[in-house]
């Protein structure tokens, strides 16, 4: 407990001067005896000018004070309504467990509590025509400022205490664009309510508050044009924070390194910027959900970076004129991000236009998430389809919404790389690794190998970019071409099932040509023996008018016999058949096990499809042998997937 301290007190009759109480002051003295409101008038003086509505400044203070013993107040404190005070109402330093209650009455010179002690301040109503200073005050009760209470001229609580609640519901706070309402370090034990038609023009300063209740400022209006409409830069909240419901802030809403234990819900508020900041949020700390939701405005920059929340952050059905910030948040919970666009209707969003998106007027300049953390991200397709430049570079998240597929989350990626003046690859890092935890292995892969793809064409266009001796530049185009190819093949070791494909393709191929090249008889077997007999050189002997054109019969249509028109040669009856799916496989494939390429060549003398035959054997074999090996490598790790 403070000790008492006995203040300077003039007496009754010193207070009046010698002159008889007015109508309104011996109502107010006929109050005290009884614990009732003293009437003056029945509503807000005008001025000055009615004498009977007259209560002198220091007959308030005298009977705050504890007046004497023919006039004491009662233990309801001083309560009036519709009078003028005469003089300045000066209470500074006093010590009084009483209530000041005063209801539509005009304070015409700037009233004087600062570091007061009081039980409660209480002024419905009451207009303030130079503002108050209650700095430093002490208050064991409640302060209302509310019900039409206006005051032209700074309201000064720097560094208050307030017990319990400071109401301001429906007050007007004219700071002519200074500052309107100054509750700098001020501490209080309730709620704050700057609500339900609270209008300040000048800055609103929450700076450093410790608010044990809810900060509402459902309804109001703070208008400070081109600076802090509302600054609580470091506050303190125990409950909520409500800045919605018609709340409507024309300058800077400030919430810098605020600490709020509940929620923080902006949903249907108006933040005008003037294409500034408009709501600025940087390393605020909220203890449960944020909502910018149904019809959340905001006229200028919304800035959640370093923030850290508890709950979700609902930004749904809101408009963003100056895009928003989240560079380095923590998400806890999810990210809701449904419905979200510029200050004007865009129409339908197309999945796959990803072109018209930073043309469409009115949309979003920015959405900012590098080095965010989410515990999730829950989106819908057609959500992003406002946003011009969308960073991504660093973005954390544990889970994914079904709300897209994955064609569409590659589209919203590649929106990501446009932001960016180089390719990054943690993007696409980060979402393969979610989908492998959720068990989509095959939407990963497919993941993993477009970020490859587009990290090597990276390389290749700053190779390009950059002034290389011949020699590098040629290297440079040998391995973008190695790289296309490996990607083509195993998907840059993320796919390796893509050879199969290109395997099959490829023996399909080979067989239809090898087996075309052997119809026409442009083959012959591959062996010394058989190519030294007497059957083959008769049937070379037979066969040399080929040479003059067709029609011919081929060698090998005689040795070997062509079905329907001749019989093989006894020694070709036993001789290795020609398969060409057999003789493609095995010309393909290292394997040496099967025989058709020791049993069978091309004739590159025997015509034009024998002579390509002959020589096309060899890339055929070396492609074979490159995917075999290349695959045993990839199978083995010994080369691709280096890691998400």
């Amino acid at each position: 407990m403070h000790p008492q301290v006995a203040s300077f007190q003039p007496g009754f009759e010193a207070v009046m001067a010698g002159a008889p109480p007015s109508a309104a002051e011996a109502a107010l003295l006929a109050a005290c005896q009884t614990g009732e409101l003293a009437v003056a008038g029945p509503d807000l003086p005008p001025d000055t000018s009615d004498p009977a509505r007259r209560v002198r400044a220091g007959l308030i203070r005298f009977l705050l004070l504890g007046g004497d013993a023919d006039h004491r107040p009662h233990p309801k404190g001083v309560q009036l309504a519709g009078a003028w005070l005469d003089g300045a109402l000066d209470l500074q330093s006093c010590v009084t467990q009483l209530d000041l209650w005063l209801a539509a009455c005009l304070l015409p010179q700037r009233a004087v509590l600062r570091a007061a002690r009081l039980s409660g301040l209480y002024l419905p109503g009451c207009r303030a025509a130079q503002g108050l200073d209650l700095h430093r005050a002490h208050f064991a009760g409640s302060v209302h400022l509310t019900y039409g209470f206006h005051a032209s001229g700074e309201v000064n609580l720097g560094g208050a205490s307030i017990t319990r609640q400071l109401a301001c519901g429906d007050g007007r706070f004219d700071g002519a664009g200074r500052l309107a309402l100054n509750c700098d370090g001020v501490t209080v034990g309730a709620g704050v309510f700057l609500s339900g038609g609270f209008h300040a023009s000048g800055e609103v300063n929450l700076r450093g508050a410790s608010i044990t209740g809810p900060l509402a400022c459902t309804d109001g209006r703070f208008e400070r044009a081109g600076g802090l409409a509302l600054s609580c830069d470091g506050m303190t909240v125990g409950a909520s924070v409500h800045l919605g419901g018609g709340f409507h802030a024309k300058g800077e809403v400030n919430l810098v390194r605020a600490r709020i234990t509940g929620q923080l819900a902006c949903d249907g508020g108006r933040f005008d910027g003037a294409g500034g900041m408009a709501l600025n949020c940087d390393a605020v700390t909220v203890g449960a959900d944020v909502f910018l939701r149904s019809g959340f405005h905001a006229t200028g920059r919304v800035d959640f970076t370093r923030a850290r929340i508890t709950g979700n952050l609902r930004v749904q059905q809101a408009q963003l004129a100056g895009g928003i910030d989240l560079e380095q948040a923590r998400v806890e919970a999810a990210l809701v991000w449904e419905a979200v666009s510029g200050v004007q209707g865009q129409g339908p969003w197309r999945p796959n236009d990803l072109a018209r998106w930073p043309l469409v007027p009115g949309s979003l300049p920015l959405v900012d998430l590098t080095e965010a953390r989410l515990g999730s991200l829950r989106d819908q397709a057609g959500d992003w389809g406002a946003v011009q430049k969308l960073r991504l570079g660093g973005l954390v998240y544990d889970r994914l919404g079904p709300g897209l597929t994955l064609d569409q989350r590659l589209e919203w990626l590649a929106l990501g790389d446009r932001a960016r003046p180089s390719f990054a690859p943690q993007p696409y890092s980060q979402l393969a690794r979610v989908l492998a935890a959720e068990g989509r292995r095959r939407d990963a892969a497919r993941v993993r190998v477009v970020r490859e793809h587009k990290l090597r064409r990276a390389e290749w266009q700053r190779a390009c970019q950059t002034r290389h001796p011949l020699g590098r530049w040629l290297g440079a185009a040998v391995k973008f071409g190695w790289d296309r190819l490996y990607g083509a093949l195993f998907g840059y070791g993320h796919a390796p099932m893509r050879a199969l494909i290109a395997v099959a393709g490829l023996i399909t191929l080979t067989a239809l040509f090898f087996g075309q090249v052997y119809a026409l008889g442009q083959f012959a077997p591959n062996s010394a023996v058989i190519l030294t007999s007497h059957d083959w050189l008769a049937a070379v002997a037979r066969a040399e008018t080929c040479a003059a054109g067709p029609p011919c019969v081929q060698p090998l249509h005689l040795w070997a016999g062509t079905p329907g028109l001749l019989d093989p040669m006894p020694p070709a009856r036993d001789y290795e058949s020609f398969s060409r799916w057999l003789y493609a496989i095995d010309l393909f494939l290292p394997l040496d096990t099967i025989g058709q390429t020791e049993a069978w060549a091309p004739s590159r003398d025997r015509g034009p499809w024998g002579a390509v035959a002959y020589y096309a054997r060899l890339p055929i074999q070396l492609a074979g042998w490159l995917i075999v090996a290349l695959a045993a490598a990839v199978l083995t790790g010994l080369v691709g997937r280096q890691g998400d």
